[in-house]
């Protein structure tokens, strides 16, 4: 899929400004594309993407990336015929035979992929962004592709950095992801039939997997620690939105100017309805009206392109449980007087 590709190759071509020697440094990056029915993700490195498929009754996890790192041992291969060394830090400071292999990914001891000539930079993972000092022994930019047919047993999807997947296993993920989701978004396929996608809301998810290692007892710093810690317990606030001609309501706006009241560290999400492009015109004006909103959670249903009460307060019930807001705030017009009374 070459739109799935495109950033990559931006990347890889030089199109883009370089304001920072990237010789030693790099990062690794993975994109998912809806388009239509279809669902392509192309990766580079070692995050990660996983779709929750309902199967037997529950989200079931579905790889729709591969780690590119030496633990693979077609990755392995490749860089190794490029020249590359690959190998431990206990094997660079003599702990370890040279010559092993055998790496175990719970160990903690990595292979790592080094220059021919030095001992630089060691990264942890067979593609990447930059790091251009190893790209002539293989460390590329290429992305390995995945695409899939969008069914409707795909409930939603998760991409994550390895902070996240060196922790917790795929199906552990989804797990907390299937608890997390918001709102659906309806997508027609080839046979007109909807799909429904659920988008989860980035921090809420990061929020339930950061308790998850936390509980885990990973040794993280005191300081680091505190800083997750506190962040579980910042204020979170939903404001029910409305929106007119793919934009959103005045009175909203001042709604949403007001969160800023409530406390400094706000996490506000925007709840719309209604139904496509004038739903989809109104998010992103949403996305980018004031810099407390963190997420825009909307529903693509005709059930909600108008303003009546009952399946509003279904949805806004549903919100609130699963999203567990400190604060549901809307305007003082006369559907949200019926929806908040």
């Amino acid at each position: 899929m070459s739109e799935a590709r495109m950033p990559f190759q931006i990347w890889r071509c030089g199109c883009l400004p370089r304001a920072a020697d990237d010789s030693m440094s790099g990062t690794t990056a993975v994109a998912a594309l809806v388009a239509g029915s279809a669902l392509h993700v192309a990766n580079v490195g070692d995050k990660r993407a996983v779709a929750g498929v309902w199967r037997d009754g529950r989200a079931v996890a579905e790889e729709l990336s591969w780690d590119q790192t030496p633990f693979r041992a077609d990755e392995l291969a490749r860089v190794k015929a490029f020249g590359a060394r690959v190998m431990s830090v206990e094997q660079v400071e003599g702990v370890r035979d040279l010559d092993a292999e055998g790496w175990v990914a719970d160990e903690g001891d990595l292979p790592r992929v080094w220059a021919r000539d030095g001992l630089y930079p060691g990264t942890a993972f067979t593609r990447s962004l930059g790091d251009l000092a190893v790209e002539a022994v293989g460390v590329i930019a290429e992305p390995e592709v995945k695409s899939v047919k969008i069914t409707p047993a795909h409930l939603f999807f998760i991409v994550a950095s390895d902070g996240v997947f060196e922790f917790l296993p795929s199906q552990e993920v989804i797990d907390m992801g299937s608890n997390k989701g918001k709102v659906h978004t309806l997508v027609v396929n080839a046979e007109n039939a909807i799909v429904p996608i659920r988008i989860l809301p980035i921090l809420t998810v990061y929020i339930a997997i950061v308790k998850k290692i936390l509980d885990k007892g990973n040794d993280y710093t005191k300081k680091e620690t505190e800083r997750l810690q506190c962040m579980l317990e910042k204020v979170s606030t939903l404001v029910v939105a409305e929106h007119e001609g793919g934009f959103i309501n005045p009175s909203s706006l001042s709604t949403l100017a007001a969160t800023g009241a409530i406390a400094n560290e706000n996490r506000v999400s925007l709840l719309l309805g209604g139904f496509r492009l004038e739903l989809r015109k109104a998010a992103e004006h949403a996305a980018s009206s004031h810099p407390l909103v963190s997420e825009v959670l909307i529903t693509d249903s005709d059930a909600f392109a108008h303003p009546l009460a009952e399946p509003w307060a279904e949805l806004l019930r549903s919100v609130q449980q699963k999203g567990g807001y400190s604060h549901v705030i809307a305007s003082s017009i006369s559907f949200e007087k019926n929806l908040l009374p």
